[in-house]
């Protein structure tokens, strides 16, 4: 029996081929930046004889010819495909939000990079909405996760998004399951003391609010 299935939002990273942008073009199939660039790569190669502009994208299914004015889209394990003007108008629509990297003097972006709405979007004073990027191989540019934490007092908002308390544990459960294996280590061991501490002093705060008869409120 045919069943109907609502296709998953996720963003993905896009870029028009315009015949002219060949650096631009190259970086993002590439993943990297200002490399000498080559007419043969993993997901690509050029041949004019095949295709105005020369592109021709290699996926898993076989060759793709790009045409001047297709987007070029990185999916969601890190292939690459061609997509026609009028289907991806009707398939996608422009990320409006403009985030902005979270900056922290211990955060590497080695592998993976954290944005949030910038400050003009924000609601009741902090980000709510972050978006985990990869920044490494196959997966650089791919959004890899997305976390929505609650916006407003539960009791005016209800519950719409994820509590600090619960990405804190989400933490701590991850450490002490690695504890239990070849990876447990002091750094672990103290990295779980200190985030139950935090989530002590939140609980703290919570209660000092019930006390007052303002906690699940706008109020101070």
């Amino acid at each position: 029996m045919v069943q109907w299935y609502r296709k998953k939002p996720v963003k993905v990273p896009t870029l028009e081929w315009t015949g002219s942008n060949h650096r631009e073009m190259f970086d993002f199939l590439t993943g990297t930046h200002d490399r000498p660039m080559d007419v043969v790569g993993e997901h690509f190669y050029i041949d004019h004889n095949k295709v105005h502009g020369g592109l021709i994208i290699k996926t898993k299914e076989g060759e793709h010819l790009a045409s001047i004015g297709d987007f070029v889209i990185k999916g969601v394990v890190g292939e690459f495909y061609p997509c026609k003007p009028d289907v991806f108008e009707m398939t996608y629509e422009k990320e409006e939000t403009k985030y902005v990297k979270l900056q922290h003097d211990l955060l590497t972006s080695k592998y993976t990079e954290v944005y949030h709405e910038p400050g003009s979007e924000m609601q009741y004073g902090a980000p709510h909405r972050f978006t985990v990027i990869g920044n490494h191989d196959d997966y650089f540019g791919i959004p890899l996760a997305e976390i929505h934490f609650q916006e407003g007092p539960i009791k005016e908002c209800g519950v719409n998004g994820v509590c600090n308390e619960d990405l804190i544990a989400m933490v701590i459960c991850r450490l002490e399951h690695f504890q239990k294996g070849q990876f447990a280590c002091r750094e672990n061991a103290l990295a779980i003391t200190k985030l139950e501490e935090a989530l002590l002093w939140l609980r703290k705060r919570t209660m000092g609010r019930e006390q007052r008869g303002v906690e699940g409120t706008n109020q101070v």
